[in-house]
């Protein structure tokens, strides 16, 4: 019964997601170090790109971890 991150679909690469890395499908698990359980989660990982710097996002694609480096400006 445990969340283990969210799934996003419909990512296209000329949007903001797309221009991250995220694609379709991937099941988003921790943004910023915030584990992603709910929704909530997820926007307070997301709330961290507002101070700028880096990010990492960490996503299981197809099965396989990947890790997405973001440089926030």
């Amino acid at each position: 019964g445990k969340v283990m991150g969210i799934r996003v679909f419909g990512i296209r690469n000329n949007t903001l997601l797309g221009e991250l890395g995220l694609q379709s499908g991937d099941r988003v698990e921790s943004v910023g170090g915030v584990e992603v359980t709910s929704p909530d989660k997820a926007i307070e990982g997301w709330d961290k790109m507002r101070g700028g710097g880096p990010l990492k996002v960490k996503v299981s694609r197809q099965g396989h971890p990947v890790t997405l480096h973001i440089e926030v400006r």
